[in-house]
């Protein structure tokens, strides 16, 4: 908007500068103006002139020279008081160590992940082991399946016999056992892997430590 603003404003004192001009012509024309240096006439010296012996041509002439005059204030005026675009900052992902940080809180916070592996569980036995398993296991379900969206790397089941086609990406496919020669391969799918397809993870809170995987919790007595 601003660039046609200056443009219109641009055009408009040309159109000024020409119908000046107009009226030097106009008074050459009667024989009433002088020329300038480079065969141009002069628009001032003949308009006394001009008035007198063409009245409705200098009049028309100088209404345009005005009217465009008047154009050029307006589209000035409206460029200078335009109000620039403020530019809109998309909200920064976040690093890779910061992300990793707040997936291991959710999984701390609706699974108890990190207690359950920084508890030294060589004391109890297994029974106790599994029930408390079970426990984190249904949180640890229930978060991955509110926050990821994932999607498995091989569409078939395990134990199935598939191909790895020449050109396959070694970060999707790891291919085990007598491993020779050049793909095709043929093999048994031991597992279909996983491929994230999408994860939501909650924003921090502004000025909080991005380091904090779980806030310490205390009791007021």
């Amino acid at each position: 908007m601003t660039r046609l603003r200056v443009t219109l404003g641009v055009v408009a004192l040309l159109v000024a500068i020409c119908e000046i001009f107009a009226l030097g012509a106009i008074g050459a024309r009667i024989g009433g103006s002088e020329r300038a240096v480079g065969g141009f006439p002069n628009p001032i010296g003949g308009l006394g002139r001009v008035f007198d012996a063409a009245p409705f041509e200098a009049a028309l002439a100088l209404a345009g020279a005005l009217l465009a005059l008047a154009l050029v204030l307006v589209s000035l005026k409206a460029a200078a008081n335009a109000p620039e675009k403020e530019k809109v900052e998309k909200p920064s992902e976040p690093a890779p160590e910061t992300a990793a940080i707040r997936l291991l809180g959710v999984l701390q916070a609706e699974g108890r992940l990190v207690d359950f592996l920084q508890e030294d569980i060589s004391g109890y036995d297994d029974a106790q082991v599994a029930g408390a398993a079970r426990a984190i296991h249904e949180g640890l379900r229930r978060a991955l399946a509110e926050r990821a969206k994932l999607a498995p790397v091989v569409q078939a089941q395990e134990g199935e016999e598939i191909t790895v086609e020449r050109g396959f990406d070694p970060a999707a496919i790891r291919v085990t056992g007598n491993v020779t020669g050049e793909p095709p391969y043929r093999g048994v799918l031991r597992h279909p892997g996983w491929r994230s397809e999408g994860i939501r993870l909650p924003r921090a809170l502004p000025g909080s430590d991005p380091n904090v995987i779980a806030p310490a919790e205390v009791e007021i007595l």
